[in-house]
């Protein structure tokens, strides 16, 4: 047992790891059911050793199952790809209590596009593609990428706390793979280990917005469009700063096949990193959306919902449907379902005849089976006459009225065409 610096009782927790001279040690601890951003160092006299529990035994494995596990610890530092997460850890419900010092991470997609480069930090533990949806320790990680190695970030005017590991390369941590801070430049987004060199950076870099095209300008707010291919570093590094407040990702190495879409807040000094969405080119599975990150200062201004609806606009001029990327974590699944009920609602509250499942996927993009989850969700399918009719209560009708959007989309500001990324069949001779 361990008092955390939130709560004023001790809970059951578990140690990761220690640090410093005898004597004077502090000890990595997790806290039993509890969001793993909550994880901090704390010192000997935090424990209660009254109450010690044993940890639970392992169930016992042929040996060409522990053969395999074997394999698969190997095989977390090395770039290749890593294991799709189990049906039963998908299907575990996330538990998280909020520190009141911190706001909960847009944590969306449970497995994909945050990305990591061989040249960055090729022998940092990689996180595998495992949800930990309880907020516990993960099985099969790497117990180094379950520590927070990286306390908190300066990005422009704002000094972060950060909440997870994220695999930094060595020149900006210590010899332990720890750093107190690291400085980073909010428009090119290199990363510096001390304050001096930062600021010589700043004096030399040339740069005041994103490195890609602006598609959207509305008051404030600027939306870029970044190509992997084209800005490895800048993609690169973006994904090891959200790593940083992201728990349910996997690093990958390979930005190329993504688009990266920039959310920006524009003053007389440049335009200040917010957050982003990032998208495959090509998505086999129709996804629109494969990662969304807001960093927490911008947090709670609805900048989380207008990158979803951004996404969907896009679609909308691509002319299909699209989904995010499959599994959500429950946060990710509450945040589109929200998203997903106001604008059916909007579309049926003022609808003066029929409307089918397909009409509503031909006006909003939302494909018919998010369409069909959420009217099942929220009770808009009503039986009528022998069959299942859809019907807006009054209830939603009104709730609707009362919650609108923090931020509108004026579609009139989005200046974008759709590029076609397919693969070119093979001709045959």
């Amino acid at each position: 047992m361990c008092k955390p610096s939130f709560e004023d009782k001790p809970v059951k927790s578990i140690v990761l790891n220690k640090r410093g001279l005898p004597g004077h040690e502090q000890y990595y601890v997790h806290y039993e059911n509890y969001n793993r951003r909550l994880d901090e160092w704390v010192t000997r006299d935090k424990f209660n050793f009254d109450k010690m529990f044993p940890m639970e035994p392992q169930r016992r494995r042929d040996t060409s199952t522990s053969r395999k596990a074997a394999d698969s610890n190997r095989d977390i530092q090395s770039p290749s790809p890593s294991p799709s997460p189990s049906a039963q850890q998908q299907q575990q419900q996330q538990q998280i209590r909020q520190s009141p010092s911190r706001t909960l991470a847009n944590s969306l997609s449970s497995n994909s596009n945050l990305i990591s480069n061989s040249n960055i930090s090729e022998s940092a533990p990689i996180m595998p593609a495992v949800q930990s949806s309880t907020g516990g320790v993960q099985a099969g990680v790497h117990f180094e990428a379950l520590v927070r190695n990286v306390d908190r970030i300066v990005l422009g005017m704002n000094n972060i706390d950060t909440w997870y590991y994220s695999p930094f390369p060595k020149d900006v941590l210590d010899e332990s793979g720890y750093s107190e801070c690291i400085w980073i430049c909010e428009f090119c987004l290199s990363h510096f280990s001390c304050q001096r060199s930062f600021e010589r950076h700043m004096r030399k870099c040339k740069m005041f917005c994103p490195p890609g095209d602006e598609i959207f300008r509305q008051d404030n707010l600027s939306v870029f469009e970044v190509d992997g291919i084209k800005q490895r570093i800048y993609c690169q590094n973006l994904a090891l700063i959200s790593k940083l407040f992201l728990d349910h990702k996997t690093l990958f190495y390979d930005v190329d096949p993504f688009l990266f879409y920039i959310l920006t807040e524009v003053d007389d000094r440049g335009c200040h990193l917010v957050g982003y969405f990032s998208k495959e080119k090509d998505s086999p599975d129709g996804y629109n959306l494969s990662c969304i990150m807001v960093l927490p200062p911008y947090q709670q201004n609805g900048y989380g919902r207008f990158l979803i609806a951004f996404s969907y606009e896009l679609s909308k001029k691509e002319g299909k449907s699209g989904s995010p990327e499959k599994p959500l974590s429950d946060l990710g699944l509450l945040s589109f379902y929200s998203y997903w009920k106001y604008e059916l609602v909007r579309i049926l509250k003022d609808a003066s005849g029929p409307v089918s499942i397909n009409d509503l996927s031909m006006r909003t993009s939302i494909t018919t089976e998010d369409i069909n989850s959420t009217l099942s969700r929220f009770g808009m399918f009503v039986y009528y006459s022998g069959g299942y009719v859809i019907n807006v209560s009054n209830t939603l009708t009104m709730e609707h009225e009362r919650k609108h959007p923090k931020i509108m989309i004026q579609i009139q500001n989005l200046h974008w065409t759709p590029r076609n990324f397919e693969q070119p069949s093979e001709k045959k001779h």
